[in-house]
C-alpha cells in the first residue's frame, strides 16, 4: 500500500511541477550553465537532461556545447531533438554567442 501511495504522490508532484513550469513560461530567455574542472560528473549528462527536458515542457531551446570531448552534441544529434545545437564554440566566446542566440 505505501509503495502505491508513494507512487500516486510522485505522479501528483511532477504534475503540479508541470502546471508551475507552464505558467512560468512567460519568463523572455534562461541560460543554465553546467560547469566543473573535474571530468566524470556527469556534466553532460545533466546538460542534455535539462535540455530535453525544457524541450518536453514546450521551450524552445539553444544548447551550447563547449566541451571539447562533445558528447552532449554527439547524443543531441543522434537523438534528432530539436532544438538549436552550437558546436566548436571557443570559451571565450559563449557569452557573444548566448546573446546572438
Amino acid at each position: 500500500m505505501l509503495a502505491c501511495k508513494q507512487s500516486v504522490t510522485q505522479a501528483c508532484s511532477h504534475e503540479i511541477l508541470l502546471a508551475q513550469t507552464r505558467a512560468v513560461m512567460h519568463v523572455r530567455s534562461m541560460m543554465f550553465a553546467v560547469v566543473n574542472q573535474k571530468g566524470g560528473v556527469a556534466k553532460s549528462t545533466l546538460a542534455v537532461h535539462l535540455a530535453v527536458w525544457h524541450l518536453e515542457t514546450g521551450r524552445r531551446v539553444a544548447f551550447m556545447d563547449a566541451d571539447g570531448q562533445s558528447s552532449s552534441s554527439r547524443w543531441i544529434t543522434a537523438a534528432g531533438w530539436p532544438l538549436t545545437l552550437v558546436t566548436e564554440i571557443r570559451a571565450d566566446a559563449i557569452i557573444e554567442e548566448a546573446s546572438r542566440l
